[in-house]
């Protein structure tokens, strides 16, 4: 009756007492902040009326009054329950604050912003931008690693003064115009900024270089970012004359390529005789691709030769319109004299004229001023000859930066592979040719597309009668529309020739197999050593596991998924890829674990000693619960398996001393040899009582 009064009366006398937040910054770091989820204490001191926060050293505190520290540098009181939630000092800086290894470090939101724990005066926020997807954050006064790693890296590493100062995402960007003229012919002239380009924003690191570049490689040219090819560095480009650094929005547009034209006028010169005439050329200057090029002019009075460049607007538009006046692209291309010689041929008749297996058909042009051609339809076929031959087709005439026609002024010059881009892909059926399920590693039945299609693919495909053919996307037959309506047995690619791996493959992953049906270890874990090489090869669109499927409590199967059916579509399969995947364990074991020289309940009260699951995985050879005495009389339980390799050898050996049992759980319940539980407790009480005696 009185404990009941005296607690009432102090439930009383505490419900009257001051509470505030008690926390310190030293184990609390939130202490620093404003108060979330920090305990609360009773200010049980009369002189108690207020609550504090106050800084030692560089650390927060917070309490009642009567707690404040001799030492303290500042403090802040104030009247009321819980009052001591204030963000002190107003001065402490915010920052925003995370370490490398949180991806969202690298562009923060406002979630990651906090007070700095440790109170500063002068204190900074710190960035370090480590690469493109690792950052630290945090406030200088920070007693961590990320301090460190920002002080070590010197200049690197930014500081600032101001609250949240610390956001910056460590990324400069610049866009330049990006092509290359193995897909864009007009990629090396000048592009003028009014035209349509295509693009790429440039970004780099803060202090990193940041450039766009322009620059000839072999007979290709190239723009972009600096950062977009690994074989070009700063270094090197201010080195080669056909490489150009620049900085600004789209400064990488001036011309490349340098033409070289003949030069002549029969007016003045010897033009009409060139074969013998002492030619002169001239380096064109910079013009968009609309005017590259040299010309060659011949109405039957007036032979010219120059440069697009050099023609008025006029003068241009007249050659275009006048079938006298020729373009051409190419250093010193137009120096044509005679009639030409074209390739002529359509491949809708002929495949071998997109193919060019073997030699194409040529024919001598009639018209002086025709060129060669040849001609691909959008997604068609393939048409060369001679200009005046193939006006049938749309457009009559290339013009000079188009992918589809090319147009050119030497002899059989519109020979090879057109567009050069072109896909090349293996062509074979199995039904034919049983080596086409192999993989393919000579061009034998490799050729161009017949219907170009700049987006085009090879692709692998399996039938439902496990036929295997290979060919374009675009070929005209049955087969491109069942590999794209049954994409799970078609692999489609689209690099030249990719189409060439075998239509099987051997199985590289091992599994633990087993039925515990038949094989009781089936329930228990294995080592990896245990795996056996999966068997059965695997078709190019199918993926290798393992899987352990739970037939019952007690009935368990683990395999290679493609050796056996038994786990097709079936929720009770557990099934994993890496090699061994399949070894955890189903069975559980649970063992006493104790010494009786640290609890005496191991001797005779095992209701209050602790079992314990054994460690997994318990392989079956590894399976059970042990009893040991050692020699000085102390008795020891537990699960075999957590016993080293050398106790367990010694276990194992000790038949006199040591019990292994495997037949349930807790089954290390039993004496030792024989020994009463009882005789364990007498030779205790004999040995303190003589013990006691010689004392």
């Amino acid at each position: 009756m009185w404990k009941k009064l005296i607690v009432l009366i102090y439930f009383c006398q505490s419900s009257f007492a001051l509470q505030c937040y008690s926390c310190d910054s030293n184990y609390d770091p939130s202490c620093a902040f404003p108060m979330r989820n920090t305990s609360v204490i009773l200010c049980e001191e009369e002189e108690d009326t207020e609550c504090s926060t106050w800084i030692v050293g560089s650390n927060t505190f917070r309490g009642c009054a009567s707690q404040k520290d001799e030492n303290i540098q500042a403090f802040e009181s104030c009247e009321g329950d819980l009052c001591n939630s204030n963000f002190y000092p107003k001065e402490r800086l915010v920052c925003y604050s995370c370490s490398a290894d949180n991806v969202n470090c690298v562009a923060p939101d406002e979630t990651y912003t906090s007070p700095c724990r440790n109170y500063v005066e002068n204190d900074k926020c710190f960035a370090y931008i480590i690469n493109e997807t690792s950052v630290i954050r945090g406030c200088m006064s920070d007693d961590n690693e990320n301090v460190a790693t920002c002080q070590s890296a010197g200049e690197l590493c930014t500081k600032c003064s101001e609250g949240r100062c610390n956001y910056e995402n460590g990324y400069s960007d610049i866009e330049c115009i990006s092509c290359s003229s193995i897909d864009n012919p007009a990629c090396g002239y000048y592009m003028p900024l009014d035209r349509q380009f295509s693009t790429h924003v440039c970004v780099a690191l803060v202090n990193r270089d940041n450039f766009c570049v322009s620059f000839k490689n072999g007979s290709t040219y190239y723009r972009g970012c600096l950062s977009d090819f690994e074989s070009i560095s700063v270094s090197s480009c201010l080195e080669n004359d056909d490489c150009e650094l620049c900085e600004e929005k789209f400064c990488n547009n001036k011309q490349i390529i340098k033409d070289e034209c003949y030069e002549c006028d029969s007016r003045i010169d010897n033009c009409e005789n060139f074969e013998s005439f002492q030619k002169s050329s001239t380096i064109c200057k910079d013009v968009s691709i609309e005017k590259a090029g040299c010309f060659h002019f011949d109405n039957g009075n007036t032979i010219r030769r120059g440069c697009i460049s050099s023609l008025s607007q006029a003068q241009f538009e007249s050659c275009i319109s006048d079938n006298s006046c020729k373009f051409c692209q190419g250093s010193k291309c137009n120096s044509k004299e005679n009639f030409l010689s074209c390739y002529s041929c359509n491949s809708q008749n002929d495949l071998n004229c997109v193919t060019v297996k073997n030699e194409l058909p040529r024919k001598v042009c009639s018209n002086y001023s025709d060129t060669c051609k040849v001609y691909v339809k959008p997604n068609m076929t393939t048409h060369r000859g001679c200009s005046s031959e193939l006006l049938e087709l749309n457009p009559p005439d290339c013009p000079i930066f188009s992918v589809n026609c090319k147009q050119c002024d030497e002899s059989l010059c519109n020979g090879g592979i057109f567009p050069s881009t072109r896909l090349s892909c293996h062509h074979c059926q199995s039904s034919t040719d049983q080596n086409c399920n192999a993989e393919i590693t000579d061009l034998s039945i490799s050729y161009p597309c017949e219907n170009y299609n700049f987006r085009d693919s090879c692709y692998l495909y399996l039938d439902v009668n496990n036929v295997t053919i290979r060919g374009c996307l675009s070929d005209s037959n049955i087969y491109t529309d069942l590999c794209t309506s049954n994409t799970s047995h078609c692999d489609i690619c689209s690099t030249p020739n990719c189409n060439n791996k075998s239509v099987k493959r051997s199985p590289s992953l091992s599994c633990i197999k087993c039925d515990s049906s038949s094989d009781p270890k089936c329930l228990w874990g294995f080592s990896e050593s245990s795996a056996m090489p999966c068997l059965r090869d695997l078709y190019f669109y199918e993926e290798e596991s393992c899987f352990t499927f739970y037939v019952s409590e007690k009935t368990i199967i683990r395999q290679c998924t493609l050796d056996s059916n038994v786990c097709k579509n079936n929720p009770l399969c557990s099934l994993c890829k890496t090699n061994a995947c399949n070894i955890e364990q189903k069975a559980n074991l649970y063992c006493h674990e104790c010494t009786s020289d640290e609890n005496f309940a191991c001797l005779n009260e095992l209701e209050k000693v602790q079992n314990v699951s054994c460690q997994q995985p318990v392989t079956y050879e590894n399976r059970g619960c042990y009893t040991w005495k050692n020699n000085s009389k102390n008795i020891s339980r537990g699960c075999l398996s957590n016993l080293s390799t050398t106790k367990k050898f010694q276990c194992i050996n000790d038949h006199e001393n040591c019990e292994i049992c495997v037949n349930g759980q807790n089954c290390n319940d039993k004496l030792f040899n024989g020994v009463k539980i009882a005789k364990f407790n007498e030779l205790l009480f004999v040995i303190l009582v003589i013990v006691l005696r010689n004392l």
